[in-house]
Order: structure tokens, then C-alpha cells, then sequence
């Protein structure tokens, strides 16, 4: 071969592996892209009137209560206003961070998302029912958890506070202060032991 075949195999070489990247980009892309936003619809968390989250085992009835509607209670007991806050942060940030990982209902088995075996998660807003997913088996970064609509097959994977809030149990939702103190009143801390 000599040096001219070399420079334009190398050249046609170049110009598949910039064409291939770009076709790889766009289909990545046009993918994530018009999946993305497909698993939440728009939430608008200040009008939610409550999210029960039922599993195998373990129900959780979070309903918004109390003056000016401000306070949140789980099955009945007063909620953890910064968990409660965590999981409506998450719900927001989820419309964005979803990405489809499967379109074929065989696959739901896998990630434990099938309908007896996955937490329901079922989201009031204005008395009407806004969105019901499943969720699954956390992904394998455990910073995910395996989502799919309701009568759905297409299965998404979502990143960030979804994952935790959605395998609390119903004790760890509850607001566990024994006694509020404002630090300005305190004199003096004293420490017994038996």
C-alpha cells in the first residue's frame, strides 16, 4: 500500500467513525428526549391533597391536614414535614430525570415492578387521581428506582430522591420529636444516668 491509500483510508475512517458518533448522539437524544418527561406528568405539589404509597406489607396514607392545609399526617399520626418535603422535591425533579429501560412487559419481572409485586404509588391532586406508579427494586447505583406507569409496559429508571422516599416503611414517614425547645430558653442541660 502506499502512503496516498493509507491517508484515505485513514481519512474514510475518520469521517465513519464522526458519522457513527453523531448518529449514537442523536438517537441517544431523540430517546431520551421524548421518553424523558413520559413517567410524571406536570405535579404541581403545593395542590396535592394526599399520596398513598401501598406495597406487599405496608401501607402508607399521607394526607395533607391542619391549618391552611401546611401539615401533612400518615396513617393518621403527624407526618415528618422534611420527609414529606423530600418526596414532593422529588416528584418535581423526577419529570426530568426519568430514562426508559425497557418497553416489554416480560422485563417487569426483573425489576420486581410486576403488579403484585411492586409499591403502588398513587398521587391526589383536587380530589382526582393525578398519576398511579409502580415501583420497583432500586437500580444497581442504588441512587435509582425502577418506576412504570399504571397499564403501561414501558419501564423507566429515575435518579435522585424518588428512590429513598419510595422504600421508607410508614414508621419512618412519622414526625418521632418528643418535645420542641427553643434553644434561647435553655439555662442549663443536665444529664443523669441511672
Amino acid at each position: 500500500m502506499s502512503s496516498k491509500q493509507l491517508l484515505r483510508l485513514a481519512g474514510a475512517l475518520a469521517v465513519v467513525l464522526v458519522l457513527w458518533g453523531a448518529v449514537a448522539l442523536a438517537s441517544r437524544n431523540s430517546d431520551g428526549g421524548s421518553e424523558q418527561g413520559r413517567i410524571l406528568p406536570e405535579i404541581d405539589t403545593a395542590a396535592v391533597d394526599s399520596i398513598v404509597l401501598s406495597g406487599p406489607g405496608d401501607t402508607v396514607f399521607l394526607v395533607r391536614a391542619g391549618k391552611g392545609r401546611a401539615e401533612w399526617q400518615v396513617n393518621g399520626k403527624a407526618a415528618d414535614a422534611k420527609v414529606v418535603a423530600d418526596l414532593l422535591g422529588a416528584l418535581k425533579e423526577s419529570r426530568s430525570s426519568a430514562e426508559l429501560v425497557a418497553r416489554n412487559p416480560a422485563s417487569h419481572a426483573r425489576f420486581r415492578i410486576t403488579e403484585d409485586s411492586a409499591k403502588h404509588m398513587r398521587v391526589v391532586q383536587g380530589g382526582r387521581t393525578n398519576v398511579t406508579l409502580l415501583a420497583g427494586k432500586q437500580s444497581s447505583e442504588w441512587d435509582g428506582i425502577y418506576l412504570r406507569r399504571a397499564g403501561e409496559p414501558a419501564v423507566y429508571v429515575v435518579r435522585g430522591g424518588l428512590a429513598p422516599a419510595l422504600t421508607r416503611s410508614s414508621e419512618d414517614w412519622r414526625d418521632h420529636t418528643i418535645a420542641r425547645i427553643t434553644p434561647d430558653s435553655v439555662a442549663a442541660i443536665e444529664v443523669r444516668r441511672g
